[in-house]
């Protein structure tokens, strides 16, 4: 959904009101009306759901299992960031597995996160925490 004036400013009804703002260079703007229209197909052929990708047990001692579901023509990603946002381990995932176990012991005990991408998409991150 995108909000805005799509009108030329000749064809833009303002009213500056003074007084209204306390920082400089601000602007306050009230919209009045908002027209939803469907646009079509986007080019997307089908979206993935977080429901798609399940983690468990979460907690975990570095080993985890990845239930997943993908496409024979998609390939997905799942990387582990640290605390700080470094990427501290990767893994491929294909569509020739639905679950597989990943082998995380090398890590500390910790909280992690993770992120799991089909091609570009974003589809899922969460929290991931290591006990030992």
């Amino acid at each position: 959904m995108t909000i805005g004036n799509f009108h030329l400013p000749a064809n833009t009804n303002t009213q500056i009101i003074n007084g209204g703002a306390v920082v400089p260079n601000m602007a306050y703007y009230y919209i009045d009306d908002v027209s939803v229209t469907d646009c079509g197909s986007v080019g997307v052929a089908e979206i993935k759901k977080e429901e798609d990708f399940k983690l468990y047990p979460n907690p975990n001692n570095g080993n985890f299992n990845l239930e997943y579901n993908i496409s024979s023509t998609e390939t997905a990603l799942l990387t582990i960031y640290d605390v700080a946002g470094r990427i501290v381990k990767q893994q491929i995932l294909t569509s020739e597995n639905k679950t597989i176990v990943i082998n995380a012991t090398e890590l500390n005990a910790g909280v992690y996160y993770y992120e799991i991408k089909v091609g570009e998409q974003k589809v899922k991150s969460d929290k991931l925490i290591i006990i030992k």
